[in-house]
């Protein structure tokens, strides 16, 4: 990433669901009929872009979304397609300039283009080892970061 973009700075952290959201995750499970083994998300990783005013952040986190993708696969896993729940609106029609030549759409969540209404904006990639492990990753910028 250094080599490829100097000019992009990032942080890394890991994050645990809090033990409400996990609550309300589990019943909105329940209330859909979904099995909780689909739930993937108790932990994450957050990469968290910065850098000076002359960069497009938004537009590097499609770039870095993309690069872990590949990265991960090279190493043995493989990206999940996302899950169809509630708050998941299809993308694969959007017009976002930096999405619609992306070619791992079906595995992200996309909620720059579409935050949730409570402001959330991030992309989500759930991506699975060969043994069955699932680990999430979150790419947001540090404006987005701020806000949640």
């Amino acid at each position: 990433m250094d080599k490829k973009h100097p000019e992009l700075h990032f942080s890394i952290a890991g994050r645990r669901k809090s033990l409400v959201s996990v609550e309300k995750k589990i019943l909105r499970y329940f209330s859909l009929g979904k099995s909780l083994d689909m739930i993937h998300d108790f932990f994450a990783f957050r990469i968290i872009l910065f850098g000076d005013n002359s960069i497009n952040l938004e537009k590097h986190c499609y770039d870095v979304i993309e690069e872990i993708i590949e990265f991960a696969i090279t190493k043995g896993y493989s990206p999940c397609e996302r899950l169809q729940l509630l708050e998941v609106k299809d993308i694969n029609h959007h017009n976002n300039e930096y999405f619609s030549n992306f070619k791992y759409k079906q595995f992200i969540k996309d909620y720059i283009c579409f935050p949730k209404e409570n402001g959330y904006r991030s992309l989500h990639l759930v991506l699975v080892d060969t043994k069955g492990r699932h680990l999430e990753i979150q790419v947001r910028t540090l404006d987005m970061h701020a806000n949640i």
